[in-house]
Parts: C-alpha cells; sequence; structure tokens
C-alpha cells in the first residue's frame, strides 16, 4: 500500500488524451507490513501544514490509507462547490482545529437533490469524511460507489430522466442505501 499523504485540487493532472494522474509524491509513504498481526504498520508525520489534512494528521496520532480518502473528500468538496473546504477560515491552524474538531466543510443542502450526479457525489464525500479512520471508507469502497453512481447517471441521461425528481430522489434513496449496507459490513 503506498499513501500519497497530500492529495490536493492542484496535484491533479490532466493528460492530452484526457486522463487523469495524480502528481507529486514527494510525501508519498510505502506502508509495511506485520507479518504477526496481518495488517499494515501505521505510521507518524509528525507536524503537518495544510488544510486538507484528516483528523488523525492534525493530531499527530498513527496513520494510515485512509487519510488519503479523507482528503479525496476534500478534492471532491472543490468539485462540487468551487470552493476550498473551510473556505470561511484562512488561517490553516485554525481550519485543522475545526477538522480535527469533527467539524466538516459546509455543503449547502440544495446539492443533496439538485441533480443526482450532486446528490451521488454528496453522499461520496459523506463517505470519504468519517471521521474514525479504521470505519472510514476504502478506496475500493469509494470507486464501487463512484461507479454505481455513474451507471445511474448513465442510465437517467439514456431514459431522458436527468429532470424527473421523483426519479432522482429515488436512485439517491437507492445509493443511500447501498452505502447503508456497505458502512454496516465495515463495522
Amino acid at each position: 500500500v503506498i499513501v500519497h499523504d497530500d492529495v490536493q485540487p492542484y496535484q491533479w493532472l490532466r493528460t492530452a488524451g484526457g486522463v487523469l494522474k495524480i502528481n507529486d509524491f514527494n510525501r508519498a509513504e510505502a506502508m509495511l507490513w506485520d507479518a504477526k498481526r496481518g495488517e499494515y504498520c501505521r505510521y507518524r508525520n509528525g507536524k503537518v501544514s495544510g488544510n486538507y489534512r484528516a483528523p488523525e494528521e492534525n493530531q499527530n496520532l498513527p496513520l494510515r490509507e485512509t487519510i488519503d480518502i479523507y482528503s479525496l473528500g476534500n478534492n471532491f468538496y472543490c468539485l462540487l462547490t468551487g470552493l476550498w473546504n473551510h473556505y470561511s477560515i484562512e488561517d490553516d491552524t485554525e481550519s485543522q482545529e475545526a477538522t480535527s474538531a469533527g467539524e466538516l466543510p459546509y455543503i449547502d443542502v440544495r446539492y443533496r437533490r439538485h441533480s443526482y450526479g450532486e446528490g451521488a457525489l454528496v453522499k461520496v464525500i459523506e463517505l470519504c469524511y468519517i471521521y474514525d479512520p479504521e470505519v472510514r471508507a476504502s478506496v475500493f469502497t469509494i470507486v464501487h460507489v463512484l461507479r454505481i453512481a455513474l451507471h445511474t447517471h448513465f442510465s437517467l441521461v439514456a431514459s431522458n430522466q436527468l429532470k424527473d425528481q421523483a426519479i432522482i430522489d429515488e436512485k439517491l434513496y437507492d445509493l443511500g442505501q447501498i452505502i447503508s449496507k456497505v458502512k454496516k459490513e465495515k463495522k
């Protein structure tokens, strides 16, 4: 497992062929395997800067790969809203304190139902923002949910139902049920 350890919006590049790639692996950490315990070893970063960090990074706790998932949620938040997470807090230290206290970036309720894509992205962001790194979604769960959301979106396009609020609400409810099931399996 390799942890990128600095997932932020400006770390993404689009190739000439339209492929999205993440770059800048200067903070990356290859996690070591503990054969006795059958799990990856946690590591520490020491004092960190920036406002895209997971709560456990700000608290200098032992880290695991799910720090990238929390940061990915911040990237999706930026994509959804066009704003930085904790956009009203200019000081990184204050932003880190807010994150450590469990304060999440504000998501306007209208995003939840404005369109299927926006509503689905809000649900994915919430999966990424699970405070406890032990129960936070894995990258595989995030990819699985995004694939379901994309499939549903394309089905809505093909059936010309993108503007049907009742159908959108039903599909978002279904996605929420899938996410709830995945979260229960994780615990």
